[in-house]
């Protein structure tokens, strides 16, 4: 439970989502309509898939206030353990979310190894006013995290629709999609 003074801050949901330089399709989602299978080519009946994509992890937050941090980016080969996760908390996720959500938020996140470390907990209990012990977390289930569902849905299918050159293209159409992403769809969220 909330203490009475946390009640007035607001909940800001936390996620990272890797995303890749090649498009996504969904195979059960792409079908073609026809009378017979002589009216399209065997080739359009194929996907490509490429295996060992290059991609790039991103973490953002959201809030119930429909405010939204900074994307951050976590370098590719970049293992993120809990003293790594605890180094991107300190040096970006901290100030993105001072800027962004000033002291009125509390710092939610789920259950995945790196949060649940010692070291993760310890620095949230310092530096995020609130934060409480894993026992109030929500699990990991996209049903409640907004980060999970309509958030990361949404910039998957603005940004992964083409295919990249590179990871930096990837990099500039996520941040591109990320400003365009509207006060509503995330309040909505």
């Amino acid at each position: 439970m909330l203490e009475k003074n946390e009640a007035k801050k607001v909940l800001a949901w936390s996620d990272g989502k890797i995303f890749t330089v090649k498009a996504v399709t969904n195979r059960q989602n792409d079908g073609i309509y026809a009378r017979n299978a002589g009216d399209f080519s065997k080739s359009s009946r194929r996907h490509l898939r490429h295996q060992k994509s290059s991609s790039l992890m991103v973490w953002a937050a959201v809030a119930f206030d429909s405010s939204k941090s900074l994307l951050i980016f976590i370098e590719a080969g970049v293992k993120v353990n809990g003293e790594v996760y605890v180094e991107m908390l300190d040096e970006k996720v901290l100030p993105s979310g001072k800027k962004t959500f000033g002291d009125r938020y509390i710092f939610t996140q789920d259950w995945v190894p790196d949060h649940t470390s010692r070291l993760t907990k310890k620095s949230c209990q310092e530096h995020f006013s609130g934060f409480g012990d894993k026992k109030i977390w929500p699990p990991i289930t996209p049903d409640i995290s907004p980060m999970d569902f309509p958030i990361w849905s949404i910039l998957e299918s603005n940004v992964s629709a083409s295919p990249y050159s590179n990871v930096s293209d990837l990099k500039k159409a996520l941040l591109s999609s990320w400003v365009k992403l509207n006060q509503e769809a995330v309040g909505r969220s």
